[in-house]
């Protein structure tokens, strides 16, 4: 998973969720999504304020428990949510 944050000048938070073409069958990058649009429902709350968020998915495991590790992960490696700093070794996702 891959996360591009960029400043949005306004005070509201906007995410997008982006699988990538070569991901599988329309059902496997939406459900795809669906997974990663929950993680991030749930952790959005502690995420700053002025930014918007593009979440770039790519094949993996599709377990709401990995993606939801990954949403976490790459939102502190990005600084849009506060928290300890991730090994650089477990940023492959």
């Amino acid at each position: 998973m891959r996360l591009h944050v960029v400043p949005n000048g306004t005070a509201a938070v906007r995410a997008l969720f982006v699988p990538v073409r070569k991901y599988g069958s329309a059902v496997l990058r939406n459900r795809a999504r669906r997974l990663v649009s929950e993680a991030y429902r749930l952790v959005k709350s502690r995420v700053g304020p002025g930014r918007d968020l593009v979440f770039v998915l790519y094949p993996g495991t599709d377990s709401f428990e990995v993606r939801s590790g990954q949403v976490e992960r790459v939102l502190r490696l990005a600084g849009a949510m506060p928290g300890g700093s991730c090994e650089l070794s477990s940023r492959r996702s």
